[in-house]
């Protein structure tokens, strides 16, 4: 099988178009990019009969204006479960979806010896801000809200549209396909304040313990400085540094983004890059990994006691060895992209 691949990073039109002469039997894209490509008025796609294949890398609130394009012949696949569930049940979408998820991602060259206790690395927006933003939002679309984050703070494995459910509909499935589109901005709002507030609180915690070398972006990043003067924040790193801090890591921390029937990439990675992983559960990370042989999950409900969990683990270098061993081998057996794009071939040429 040979594989034609654009590079649109840098707006590389006619790359894309010697990629499509060649007439794919499927074309591949990550968050849609570049998915309006029309022939007379209809997509390139529906006239070729290449199906274009979407992978939504978060949930699919951020990327409506994807989902929204009139291209009969497009696949969707999510990272979540759930996310599958709400293109084809709450936005009533009739096209094919998947779950498909993130595959992990492995360092040039893997350390043997691990300087760094525990590492965190994502962005991180100021709750303070957002929570300014809600504030100003009209009375009842500030109370949708406000009634969402209080929600989803109560139960922390509720996804956003089950939030909005509960909220908005007494948790009626029956929720017109137009409702999620006319409130997308304030469910999206409510989802960041969640993810932001959730991911502060806990860096907030290992922070003060003195637990925590971080890396990332955002202004959030600043506002905990101010509060945590100690913090160990190194700053923005790329992609590959930050595979290569994982390498280096005894410990990776790891704090969903809603995704409570799926993964982030981040988790497969640090797997993959052999350091203990340990992340708040999902219920697809719970049926592939092994908890306390393969991975860590620490509980929202006891998040006070993951301070002394994290010590517990780095007071006992074998079982961390063992642990990021057997989620290595896991990992590497079935979680890499390169699987992924075997799976994937698979399913469209069977």
């Amino acid at each position: 099988m040979e594989v034609f691949e654009a590079d649109l990073s840098q707006n590389n039109v006619a790359q894309l178009n010697q990629a499509l002469a060649a007439k794919p039997a499927f074309v591949f894209s990550f968050n849609g990019i570049r998915a309006a490509l029309d022939v007379g008025g209809r997509s390139w796609h529906d006239v070729t009969g290449s199906p274009l294949v979407v992978m939504l890398l978060d949930h699919p609130l951020y990327h409506l204006d994807v989902i929204k394009e009139p291209i009969e012949n497009m696949i969707f696949l999510t990272v979540d479960k759930k996310h599958a569930k709400f293109i084809s049940q709450d936005l009533g979408d009739k096209r094919p979806c998947y779950f498909f998820p993130h595959g992990g991602m492995c360092a040039e060259n893997i350390p043997t010896t691990k300087e760094i206790d525990v590492m965190f690395a994502g962005s991180l927006e100021n709750p303070l801000e957002l929570q300014q933003k809600i504030n100003a939002l009209p009375k009842d679309s500030r109370k949708l809200v406000q009634g969402i984050i209080t929600c989803m703070k109560g139960q922390s494995d509720l996804s956003i549209e089950e939030a909005a459910r509960k909220i908005a509909f007494s948790n009626n499935d029956s929720v017109d396909p137009p409702w999620f589109y006319d409130n997308a901005t304030f469910l999206t709002l409510a989802d960041r304040f969640v993810r932001h507030e959730k991911r502060y609180r806990v860096l907030k915690l290992l922070a003060q313990e003195g637990l925590l070398s971080a890396w990332g972006w955002g202004e959030g990043w600043r506002q905990l400085k101010t509060e945590v003067r100690d913090l160990d924040f190194r700053g923005e790193a790329s992609t590959g540094e930050i595979l290569q801090y994982m390498g280096q890591s005894k410990i990776v921390l790891n704090v969903l983004p809603g995704f409570t029937a799926g993964s982030h990439e981040r988790v497969l990675s640090s797997l993959r890059n052999a350091a203990v992983t340990i992340s708040d559960k999902s219920t697809w990370l719970s049926e592939e990994f092994e908890e306390g042989k393969e991975i860590i999950f620490f509980d929202w409900d006891r998040l006070k006691d993951l301070p002394q969990q994290l010590k517990a683990l780095l007071n006992n270098t074998e079982h961390c060895q063992i642990i990021a061993e057997n989620g290595r081998k896991k990992a590497e057996e079935k979680h890499t992209w390169a699987c992924r794009a075997k799976q994937l071939c698979v399913s469209m040429f069977k």
